[in-house]
C-alpha cells in the first residue's frame, strides 16, 4: 500500500495516496460523508481502514482517535486485527487500537441516546481528541424499526440525528462517516456511462443531511467508488481493490 500524503488540515487521509488525490485531499473533516453500496462492496472494509488512517498526525498536536458506532450484528474485530498486522500505516505511524472507541447500538432510541446524552458521545468528544466518527450503518436500526411505522416519525428522527452529527462535526472539526445500505431504483439512470440501479436507503430526508455521497459498486468483478454528490468534487469514479493490508485505489 502506498504511503498517503495530504497537506490540507481539513481532510483526513483515506490510507491510500491515490484515493486521497482522487478525493482532493482525503476524507473531509466537515459535514457528513455517506458511503453506500450493496453487501460485499467493501463499505465496512473502508471504514476500518479509516480507523487507522484517521490517526495519522499532521503535526505534533494533531493526535486523535476514532469513535465507531456499530449498529450491525457484530463489530468486525478480526478484520481490524488483521489490518493492524498487515497495514504499513501501523508501522509508519503511532497507530493504536486503544484510540478506537467502539459502541454497539441495537435500535434507534439507543442511537439517539448515544449521540445526544451528555454522558455518552459528547463526553467522549470532550475527553479525547476524536478526529473521526463512524456509524456503521445508519440504515440498520431505521429499516428494522420503521418499515411498518409512521414515515413522519422516521423523518423526524433522521433530521434530529443528522443535525446533531453536523453540529458535532463543526464544533470538533471531526469527520463523520455514515455507512448506508441501498434500495433498488426503478429503471436505469445513466450518468457518465454508469448505470445506477441502486440508491441510498432512508430517502430524501436523510439525503438532505448528507454533505458528500460516495457509491461503492461492482462491475465485471471490478470494484469502483463513484462520487454521486459533493459540493466540491466532480461526479466521477475510481477503481479500487481490497487486499490483506487494506483498500487501495488503482490507476485509470
Amino acid at each position: 500500500m502506498e504511503e498517503p500524503h495530504i497537506d490540507n488540515e481539513m481532510f483526513l487521509s483515506t490510507g491510500c495516496s491515490k484515493l486521497d488525490s482522487f478525493l482532493r485531499g482525503g476524507l473531509p473533516r466537515k459535514g457528513i460523508t455517506q458511503i453506500y453500496g450493496e453487501s460485499g462492496t467493501g463499505k465496512t472494509q473502508l471504514a476500518l481502514q479509516f480507523c487507522l488512517s484517521a490517526q495519522i498526525p499532521k503535526n505534533s498536536t494533531d493526535v486523535g482517535g476514532v469513535a465507531y458506532i456499530c449498529t450491525e450484528a457484530a463489530f468486525p474485530s478480526s478484520r481490524l486485527h488483521e489490518l493492524f498486522k498487515k497495514s504499513p500505516l501501523v508501522k509508519d505511524y503511532a497507530i493504536s487500537n486503544e484510540k478506537i472507541f467502539i459502541e454497539h447500538i441495537s435500535n434507534t432510541e439507543g442511537l439517539e441516546d448515544c449521540i445526544f446524552q451528555p454522558d455518552r458521545l459528547p463526553t467522549l468528544l470532550s475527553m479525547h481528541k476524536i478526529k473521526l466518527l463512524i456509524i456503521d450503518s445508519i440504515a440498520a436500526t431505521y429499516r428494522v424499526e420503521y418499515d411498518l411505522m409512521n414515515v413522519k416519525s422516521r423523518a423526524k428522527s433522521l433530521r434530529k440525528v443528522g443535525y446533531q452529527l453536523q453540529k458535532l462535526s463543526k464544533i470538533h472539526e471531526m469527520a463523520v462517516v455514515c455507512i448506508n445500505q441501498v434500495t433498488a431504483m426503478m429503471g436505469n439512470n445513466y450518468t457518465e456511462n454508469l448505470s445506477c440501479k441502486e440508491q441510498p436507503s432512508l430517502g430524501i430526508t436523510w439525503a438532505s443531511m448528507v454533505t458528500n455521497s460516495f457509491y461503492l459498486y461492482k462491475k465485471f468483478n471490478r470494484r469502483y467508488l463513484f462520487i454521486t454528490g459533493s459540493p466540491y468534487l466532480p461526479r466521477k469514479n475510481i477503481e479500487y481493490e481490497i487486499i490483506e493490508s487494506g483498500i487501495i485505489g488503482k490507476d485509470p
